[in-house]
């Protein structure tokens, strides 16, 4: 099975300014041209995926790699390590997968989902192949938890794949047959035709190791099917030999010939040399097992013929075998002997090959041996004059050493003072904030208790004595006189004033209930008394729960901010709106007046230096806008920052 089909390659799409169908040529010209290092890493990455030798492609990833050094972004980093983790992958270097994939790793929270699947993909298949299945599945359920994560069906697929590979090794052929008819599911879900092809032939595997003969046949028919709409040849007869390998195993001997013969004849159109010559080997088993011997002799001997041509040495030695054992069965033992000599010596020649390399390994070392050993002397009278060298270098360095860490401890010392006096700084700081949010915290509460105190004053005072005033004069008004009766209205009218006033410096609504109420009633309030402005007053989202000192401050900025609309605006309209949603307050107020010049209003100072004391005490944030249309304030609290003491 292949590993480009379980491996995930995702190609580089990096930087809309390079056309993806970019000649090798235009890629290195460009690198010449481009100064920006992580668009020159995307170029060598790009690079590397064009070529198709990777052994020479892969200097590109080290260029990349070594441009990476300087200060790069992490997504640029991934795709080296992920480019090189797939390079070692597919040259058996495990090691180097598990290396650049701890690498990648270190970033996981910005590695895009499909490069996160690939990754432990990969990492599952180099456990595979290095037989550890335990840690192989840890790493393909990882990559599909993120598949899950992000819904990404089409690349599950192939993990399910990966999963059920592993579950065949270790033998586990219910595991492995559920995996598979998963991948197999959204395999044709996604029409991925390759993928089908290889999940059938999985599951015929599996389908033979449980001597469920006939539906491993049918799987193999199945697979067939769509190698033959990819037009891929080579996998049908592949699939064709699988199919009779099994018939033999049930001892449907004209079946499994009938499909040998078949395959044959295609791998003889396709010139596919190696699988005829195994064919041809398959199908003189299948008459050997029938007794027909002769014909078995001739198949053998054409399948020797094709393998010693194209040096299929495994065939042949295994071909000799077979022709041993037919000879053997045949009393021919003669034949059989020279047969089985022929086999033995090709078997060891193939051994004898095979160290070669590790004989001229040791004929070189002695070699190299002797030669050292005619060195030496020479040498030895270099080496008492490197001694003496050597001496005054050791003075030196240590000189040098001591040097660099008086260096050293001075840079460290001049750093721990920096760092000590910035603290110091912070420090300061934070005093100056607390000292000021302590200043302003007494001016609000010293201005709130002289408001009630006026207030009640007002109240006690200023209006009983006026209603004193009035009872006095209503006695007299048996005598109808006009001018008492006047001065009565007039009482009335100053007690209403009095009255709102008192009520303007301490709303009771404010006392009593919430800050929502106290200005819905001050709006409806204003709205009484007021005919020539229209007040509207909002509430949205969830009910407000803080401290009533929080609350006051925030009354007094919607009274202060609706005071200036009436008396500089000359607004037709005034809408207040206080709105509550994931812990943040937010308070409009907006009029359709005239505007004001922002600048000019700070150089006048009208009275706006009071909502900026209270702004500044909740730590809020104002934004507002005036023009010829009208002055609108968006106040911004959050309420967790509320100096709430």
């Amino acid at each position: 099975m292949k590993k480009s089909f379980f491996t995930f390659y995702f190609l580089l799409l990096f930087l809309s300014t390079f056309a993806q169908t970019s000649t090798i040529d235009s890629l290195q010209q460009l690198l010449k041209e481009e100064k920006n290092i992580d668009k020159k890493i995307g170029i060598y990455i790009q690079l590397y995926n064009k070529i198709k030798n990777k052994d020479s492609a892969f200097e590109n990833l080290n260029f990349a790699e070594k441009l990476s050094y300087s200060k790069t972004s992490d997504s640029v980093k991934i795709l080296i390590y992920i480019a090189k983790l797939e390079y070692y992958l597919n040259q058996n270097k495990y090691d180097s997968v598990f290396y650049f994939a701890d690498k990648a790793l270190i970033h996981r929270k910005t590695i895009e989902s499909p490069k996160l699947i690939s990754l432990y993909s990969d990492v599952g298949l180099a456990n595979y192949y290095k037989s550890e299945y335990k840690k192989a599945l840890e790493s393909h359920f990882k990559a599909l938890k993120v598949c899950d994560s992000v819904n990404n069906e089409e690349l599950k697929s192939r993990v399910y794949n990966n999963i059920g590979i592993t579950y065949i090794k270790l033998k586990d052929w219910d595991k492995a047959e559920i995996y598979m008819n998963k991948s197999l599911i959204l395999c044709k879900q996604f029409n991925i035709k390759r993928g089908i092809v290889y999940t059938l032939g999985n599951l015929g595997i599996i389908y033979k190791n449980q001597d469920k003969y006939e539906k491993a046949i049918l799987i193999y028919l199945e697979s067939n099917k769509v190698s033959e709409s990819l037009n891929d040849k080579v996998s049908i007869i592949r699939n064709y030999i699988n199919i009779g390998s099994l018939y033999v195993s049930k001892k449907e001997y004209n079946n499994a010939l009938n499909i040998y013969n078949k395959a044959l004849i295609m791998a003889k159109k396709k010139d596919e040399k190696q699988l005829e010559a195994n064919l041809l080997h398959n199908i003189a088993d299948a008459y050997a097992s029938q007794g027909k011997f002769s014909l078995a002799k001739d198949y053998y001997n054409k399948s020797l013929q094709t393998s010693k041509e194209k040096g299929y040495i495994g065939l042949v030695i295994g071909t000799h075998l077979a022709l041993a054992d037919l000879y053997e069965s045949q009393g021919d033992f003669k034949q059989a002997i020279l047969e089985r000599k022929t086999h033995e010596k090709l078997k060891d020649s193939i051994l004898s090959n095979e160290h070669l390399s590790d004989i001229s390994e040791l004929e070189i070392k002695y070699e190299t041996e002797k030669k050292d050993k005619d060195l030496v002397a020479k040498q030895l009278s270099i080496e008492n004059q490197k001694n003496q060298l050597q001496k005054k270098s050791t003075q030196n360095n240590y000189m040098l050493g001591t040097v660099i860490f008086l260096a050293l401890t001075a840079i460290l010392l001049v750093f721990l003072l920096k760092q000590r006096q910035k603290r110091k700084n912070q420090e300061i700081l934070t005093l100056k904030r607390e000292v000021q949010i302590k200043t302003l915290e007494s001016l609000i509460e010293g201005e709130e208790k002289e408001r009630f105190r006026i207030a009640k004053e007002l109240h006690d005072g200023v209006n009983g004595g006026l209603s004193a005033i009035k009872y006095k004069l209503s006695s007299l008004l048996e005598m109808n006189n006009k001018v008492i009766k006047e001065a009565i209205i007039m009482i009335d009218d100053s007690c209403k004033q009095v009255r709102a006033i008192s009520h303007n410096l301490v709303p009771p609504s404010l006392e009593k209930f919430s800050l929502v109420e106290a200005a819905e009633v001050y709006c409806g309030n204003l709205n009484d008394i007021n005919s020539d402005v229209e007040f509207t007053f909002q509430h949205l989202g969830d009910a407000l729960d803080i401290s009533k000192k929080v609350e006051v401050n925030i009354f007094r900025i919607i009274q202060e901010l609706i005071t200036n609309s009436i008396k500089h605006a000359d607004a037709s309209a005034i809408n207040v709106q206080i709105s509550y949603r994931n812990n943040t307050i937010q308070v409009s107020i907006e009029d359709d007046g005239k505007g004001f010049d922002k600048d000019a209003v700070k150089l006048e100072g009208i009275g706006l230096s009071n909502v900026q004391s209270r702004i500044d005490y909740l730590k809020a944030s104002v934004d507002f806008i005036s023009n010829d249309k009208g002055t609108s304030y968006a106040i911004e609290i959050d309420k967790i920052e509320l100096n709430d003491n």
